[in-house]
């Protein structure tokens, strides 16, 4: 039966976690930590080592790189030292918004998140679908800001260096769920040197000027990308 929280041979509970850093190996299976977190160290670890980073591979090309589940991968950023890694974003106490590399290119960076739970063991993991105007969902974002206390997530697919196309969309999350909402999103195709864009670190910043279209909440299909 799974327990509220982890208890240790003396008998007394552990606190939910506020933070997991990676680099403090507190998401680990060897559990090289202090004996009272042993069982949210090796819960976190349990979790991540059961989504095969297969189910992801189509979207995230940085992920073909010798991990076979998400546990591997988090530790082979963390073992190369990449300039990005895995971040485990507080929500509430013991749970998680995980955001992990997914791709990389000139412009841009996506990312996949996942709901991370430990407040009852064993934890859970789930990958978050991010909607799309047209209907359809995906796993992957060109997140660019994030502000979990608040529940929302910038992303802006830049289509070249100097702005002046790509994909803009801000999405709210639910705070029980996780469940993302898109709130809204700007979409731009022509290379024409019109109405540049360059996010600037602001959650309410988006693109201005009439050469972009909104294609959503109008209802607008907007061209691939």
């Amino acid at each position: 039966m799974a327990s509220s929280a982890p208890v240790h041979a003396a008998g007394e509970v552990t606190a939910l976690r506020r933070t997991i850093e990676i680099r403090e190996f507190q998401c680990n299976e060897l559990a090289l930590v202090r004996y009272g977190e042993l069982a949210f160290v090796r819960a976190c670890a349990k979790a991540l080592n059961s989504l095969p980073v297969a189910d992801y591979a189509d979207v995230c090309n940085d992920m073909a790189s010798g991990a076979a589940n998400l546990y591997q991968w988090v530790t082979l950023l963390w073992k190369r030292n990449w300039s990005r890694q895995a971040v485990f974003h507080p929500w509430q106490r013991g749970r998680f918004l995980l955001e992990v590399p997914c791709g990389s290119g000139a412009y841009n960076l996506s990312s996949i998140f996942f709901d991370y739970d430990e407040r009852k063991l064993p934890a859970t993991i789930a990958a978050i679908r991010f909607p799309h105007p047209d209907g359809s969902s995906r796993f992957d974002i060109y997140n660019r800001g994030r502000g979990p206390q608040r529940g929302q997530l910038v992303e802006w697919a830049q289509a070249r260096g100097m702005g002046d196309a790509g994909y803009y969309a801000r999405y709210n999350l639910d705070k029980e769920t996780l469940r993302p909402t898109l709130v809204e999103a700007m979409e731009k195709t022509a290379w024409d040197g019109k109405d540049p864009f360059q996010w600037d670190g602001r959650l309410s910043h988006k693109p201005r000027g009439t050469s972009w279209q909104r294609v959503y909440p109008t209802g607008a299909t907007p061209s691939r990308r």
